[in-house]
């Protein structure tokens, strides 16, 4: 009989795995919002030792050695996870948080041109707390996804306004990577410097979206201070099942041997995708996971 894995230690060795693969921390303690708080301290020391590790890969078996013992430390880190009455609640008050800021944002959108909010700009964290609350009432995955394009799209277009007027701010968007120069790259309509110093996060390659923070400079280029794969959290019922590719909530999404699964999804089960996505707009799946 399978030994049962603690869901909490499963989790964290989803948001590691997913980590080493580019995907922000904070998007990963979404997932999970039972554990958010706990895991969130393990993740930034493991982004930590990553920062400070000697460059260059290290031996396969090394990884696994360090792998291991991170999560033997972390199990041991962990407290015993709360009352399961306790949990409905605090999603409950999770989603009216984000409810009431919702309207707030909208009511003050009233009153507030949208032309101010730009990258740089005083409110433009306001412009992201409310797409992150907007993405968080939204449980349809195809509309969710939806709608995160279209906010990368807006994104996108506002660097792109800024880089017209010549101005300099500090950006952090997503868009397609076509090309790959030397430092020079073109990254949707935008060229983009990535001097030695850039932190370059999991695979790169021309022909899939990628997320983009640095720095737009006066001449419409961008001085990237980091790159790494543009990856969309897909969470719903599995549909179908194939060597090839998997369908969740009417989202195809294409498989590759890169695919990493947790658990063994079989249709009708609730799973949770990260994808990433190509200049053809396909999907491909990076990491797959059985919910419970």
């Amino acid at each position: 009989m399978s030994r049962r894995v603690d869901p909490k230690l499963r989790a964290l060795e989803v948001c590691l795995q997913s980590l080493q693969t580019g995907a922000d921390a904070e998007e990963l303690l979404a997932a999970y919002p039972r554990y958010a708080e706990e895991l969130r301290p393990l993740l930034h020391a493991s982004q930590l030792m990553r920062q400070l590790a000697p460059a260059g890969p290290p031996p396969e078996l090394a990884q696994e050695h360090s792998r291991a013992d991170f999560l033997e430390m972390a199990q041991r880190m962990l407290p015993p996870s709360p009352r399961r009455w306790l949990a409905p609640l605090g999603r409950a008050l999770f989603y009216l948080l984000l409810l009431i800021l919702g309207l707030a944002l909208l009511a003050g959108g009233l009153m507030i041109g949208a032309s101010y909010a730009m990258p740089g700009g005083l409110l433009y964290p306001v412009q992201l707390a409310g797409e992150q609350a907007r993405l968080s009432l939204t449980r349809d995955a195809a509309q969710r996804l939806e709608l995160e394009k279209s906010f990368d799209r807006q994104h996108l277009a506002q660097v792109q306004r800024l880089a017209g007027r010549g101005q300099a701010a500090p950006v952090d968007f997503s868009a397609g990577l076509s090309q790959m120069q030397g430092e020079t790259w073109q990254v949707g309509e935008l060229s983009v410097i990535v001097p030695p110093d850039a932190r370059l996060v999991g695979s790169l390659a021309p022909g899939f979206y990628v997320n983009v923070l640095g720095e737009l400079r006066p001449d419409g280029s961008i001085l990237a201070r980091q790159i790494q794969p543009r990856q969309y959290h897909i969470v719903g019922e599995l549909q179908a099942l194939t060597e090839e590719h998997l369908v969740v909530s009417g989202l195809e999404i294409r498989l590759t041997s890169d695919s990493v699964f947790y658990g063994q999804p079989a249709p009708g089960e609730r799973v949770q995708v990260w994808a990433l996505l190509s200049l053809e707009q396909a999907l491909q799946a990076r990491l797959v996971e059985t919910l419970d």
